[in-house]
């Protein structure tokens, strides 16, 4: 992914050389494509270091307490900002009745990448759906599972794709050029890291929907 990125940045930086040939314009275009392409290697850096850490993260559960309606809340305010610049909507259904165990830090990561890769893939005027639900306490389990659903209308993915995309690098055919392939690895590292799962299922009518569940919820707190 980087090579194509750093090849963009030294064409123009070339063509920048010949700036005595340039006219004003096109040096300032070249000068914005450099700073344009900078940004994504930086995203692309970043995304590849959040990858790595997940991948040496211990084995112990994080069992951090938190409020998961505060958390997405948050996360809707900047989804709905984002989306409406496009003509598109985002709302929030349901909420969790009890203080949610796990890293915060890891599921607004997750879930963050899940909204806006949603956002992105949704076509104008259509709205992102995100819904929380936890699951009947079982008497067997210590634990009730926790999910925040999020679905778009969009293109959605080939049958081969809905596992295949979980991969780092993995694109879906309809991937746009500024993506990387690593935000759906990274949410999907995140589900493991608490023992729970990130699946894809295309939606009746078209779209794709995107379920992080984790045992959240600890029934004998």
């Amino acid at each position: 992914c980087a090579l194509p990125i750093l090849a963009r940045i030294q064409a123009a930086i070339g063509l920048l050389d010949q700036s005595p040939r340039q006219s004003p314009k096109r040096v300032t275009e070249l000068t914005a494509r450099i700073e344009q392409e900078s940004e994504r290697l930086d995203s692309l850096v970043g995304e590849i270091l959040t990858l790595s850490r997940l991948n040496e993260h211990d084995h112990q559960k994080p069992d951090n307490s938190f409020d998961l309606n505060d958390l997405l809340a948050d996360l809707l305010v900047d989804a709905q900002f984002e989306a409406q610049a496009s003509g598109k909507w985002v709302t929030l259904i349901g909420e969790v009745k009890a203080p949610v165990f796990g890293d915060p830090g890891l599921i607004q990561r997750a879930c963050e990448n899940l909204i806006r890769n949603a956002i992105r893939f949704s076509p104008e005027s259509q709205t992102v759906e995100i819904t929380v639900t936890q699951a009947a306490p079982a008497s067997e389990s210590t634990h009730r599972w926790v999910s925040v659903q999020v679905c778009d209308r969009g293109p959605g993915l080939g049958e081969a794709e809905l596992q295949s995309v979980l991969e780092p690098f993995a694109r879906g055919r309809h991937t746009h050029a500024d993506g990387f392939g690593l935000g759906l690895a990274i949410a999907h590292r995140a589900a493991q890291i608490h023992r729970g799962s990130l699946t894809l299922n295309n939606r009746s009518g078209g779209g794709l929907c995107a379920n992080f569940s984790w045992p959240g919820i600890d029934n004998h707190r």
